[in-house]
């Protein structure tokens, strides 16, 4: 190996980091032995082993503004592949670019292979917490069957203990109904982690309904699948049954109204960075006026 390809592969151990914690400046790259150059929106493809999967419209528009008023803020990064490239870091960029109709896109293009992509897209997101917990068991096994590492050695790759590693990779034995629960951020890591000791199918499933209704939590669930009497469901009062789930259809996500009409603890659920952020936006839309809550006569009118 020359020099010079010394040098470039030094270089990437400054540049994936910057790329993926938004820093990747012309000073970063220039110091990597790099080049930014401009490449065709048509010539890009997107990472085949992207764990995210999906790309919610709200921060896709929001990115799009962004573009469009300020340009792009730092180049996207690339491999060559099939007479093309394949985006390592910089989709939402790509996707916001090819919204507004841009032709190319400033990106430093890199030599990686396949077991590099997986382990990039997998480090990029987990960095900015835009995982939820099955894409990231998803991403983890594709990492070990392209690499041949074992759990311990994938977290390391990635800042995971090998028991964080085991946790959610287990995940995946769960059931598709119960695998959309979680995706949809209705049950989190932990009751899901609770529902996997519980063997007998049907009655997991029925578990985590009540779960995603807020009627069990995680220690009734161990105590279920531990054969031991769980405590009896908490009866939500009537009226609170309908407030939760008109704040749960205006948020878009799974809450939980613990208490009475007149005291008591609302609990909103997320799984993921990108999920929290979208619960922000709503809550200032609301404070904005783009919709409004009033109380009147006791009661919670949207």
């Amino acid at each position: 190996m020359n020099d010079k390809q010394n040098r470039l592969g030094r270089g990437l151990d400054q540049l994936i980091p910057a790329a993926f914690e938004n820093q990747l400046s012309p000073a970063v790259v220039a110091a990597s032995g790099h080049l930014i150059t401009a490449v065709a929106l048509d010539k890009l493809r997107a990472n085949p082993w992207q764990p995210r999967k999906e790309f919610p419209v709200e921060e896709l528009n929001a990115l799009v503004d962004s573009l469009q008023t300020q340009g792009l803020m730092q180049p996207i990064l690339v491999r060559p592949n099939a007479g093309g490239y394949q985006v390592i870091a910089g989709e939402r960029r790509w996707r916001a670019a090819v919204e507004l109709g841009w032709k190319t896109i400033d990106a430093v293009v890199v030599e990686a292979d396949d077991r590099k992509m997986i382990e990039w897209a997998l480090v990029e997101n987990i960095l900015r917490q835009d995982l939820g917990p099955l894409e990231i068991a998803d991403g983890l096994q594709r990492l070990m069957k392209a690499t041949g590492v074992s759990q311990e050695d994938a977290g390391k790759r990635l800042g995971m203990s090998r028991a964080a590693v085991a946790n959610h990779l287990r995940l995946l034995d769960l059931p598709p109904s119960i695998k959309k629960l979680v995706s949809q951020g209705h049950i989190q890591m932990g009751a899901a982690r609770a529902l996997l000791a519980i063997k007998d199918r049907r009655q997991q499933e029925d578990a985590a309904a009540k779960i995603a209704r807020g009627l069990l939590t995680v220690r009734q669930v161990e105590a279920l699948a531990a054969g031991r009497i769980a405590t009896a469901p908490r009866v939500l009062d009537p009226n609170l049954k309908v407030v939760a789930e008109e704040i749960q259809s205006l948020l878009g996500t799974r809450v939980q109204i613990r208490g009475k009409l007149d005291k008591g603890r609302l609990l909103v659920a997320y799984s993921s960075r990108r999920q929290l952020d979208g619960l922000l936006r709503r809550l200032r839309q609301l404070e904005s006026g783009e919709s409004h809550a009033a109380s009147e006569s006791g009661r919670l009118k949207i």
